[in-house]
């Protein structure tokens, strides 16, 4: 549908860029780098050493920007059609950490985001200006939380080392979650306004900061197994999602409005044979309107904060 739509012809430019980051033990790793060491291996790792030797490029950093939070070093790679996304998401999951266990034998090791971003610029209806646009689709793929017991880890085996320490950050990632929208829901009820969002204690709730209480709009996917046998699981992540559903969220547009010095003047005195208002005329009037309010809204939180 994105392809599809940028096809149309008011869209004087647009680029479209895809990444994938993944989150192995509090580590960040860049599945879309290219690897002169061969394509990686889904296999699962004897030891955490492994990660370095198939070429997931530099160190990662998490930092703060003007629009929220990015993975600096990141790599992004430009598509043009469905089929280029599917091909580097089907590339990228041959370099995923996976591994068997007791509860399944495909099990993800670690926490993946695939983004898809996309720039452009659109010309307004009557010619007068331009509008600069940019968004971003995050899917976040989590692990599953895993019990010792359940998850059946055999302590004589020699990658239990490492297969205990992936719980271990898996949990702890997915329960430093479970803070941070807890923290979220009571601040959307008026409750607990001056709690700290422990958004920094995990690689995981800081990557997705805007996503969990940002200016996004926000959908959960809940994947439950029809096992008795996974019936805590389950529990916990209908808890999860119900949960993040009482969180409020206040999407913003991020588009940029730029008329020319020619822009016509609407007055009473305009000439008459000028085209009637349409759909698409009231149309850019909204988002010329959506435009200045979210420019009101971030003056107003900039003021707050200084105050």
């Amino acid at each position: 549908a994105i392809f599809e739509h940028l096809k149309q012809p008011q869209y004087r430019e647009h680029r479209v860029t895809c990444s994938y980051l993944e989150i192995y033990n509090e580590e960040l790793r860049d599945l879309l780098v290219d690897s002169s060491h061969g394509s990686g291996s889904s296999a699962y790792p004897p030891s955490p050493g492994r990660m370095g030797q198939h070429g997931h490029g530099g160190k990662l950093d998490i930092m703060e920007g003007k629009n929220g939070t990015f993975c600096r070093g990141l790599t992004e790679k430009q598509v043009h059609s469905p089929s280029d996304v599917l091909k580097l998401m089907q590339k990228a999951q041959h370099s995923r950490m996976i591994g068997e266990t007791k509860m399944n034998k495909a099990s993800s090791r670690s926490h993946c985001l695939f983004t898809i971003q996309v720039n452009g610029k659109i010309t307004l209806l009557r010619g007068d200006g331009e509008m600069a646009f940019n968004g971003k689709l995050h899917m976040v793929d989590l692990a599953g939380s895993e019990c010792a017991k359940s998850a059946g880890n055999d302590k004589g085996a020699p990658d239990a080392v490492a297969r205990e320490r992936e719980r271990l950050n898996i949990n702890r990632s997915l329960l430093t979650l479970g803070r941070v929208i807890t923290v979220l829901k009571e601040k959307s009820l008026n409750k607990n306004a001056n709690a700290r969002i422990p958004y920094r204690d995990s690689k995981l709730t800081r990557v997705l900061q805007e996503s969990l209480g940002g200016r996004c709009k926000t959908i959960i996917v809940a994947t439950l197994s029809p096992s008795i046998k996974a019936i805590e699981e389950s529990l916990s992540t209908l808890n999860y999602a119900h949960s993040a559903n009482g969180i409020v969220n206040k999407p913003v547009s991020s588009s940029l409005i730029s008329l020319s010095e020619s822009m016509p003047s609407m007055n009473s005195n305009s000439d008459s044979k000028s085209p009637a208002p349409t759909i698409e005329s009231w149309q850019e009037m909204e988002m010329r309107l959506q435009y200045m309010q979210t420019q009101v809204d971030e003056a107003q939180a900039a003021l707050a904060r200084k105050h």
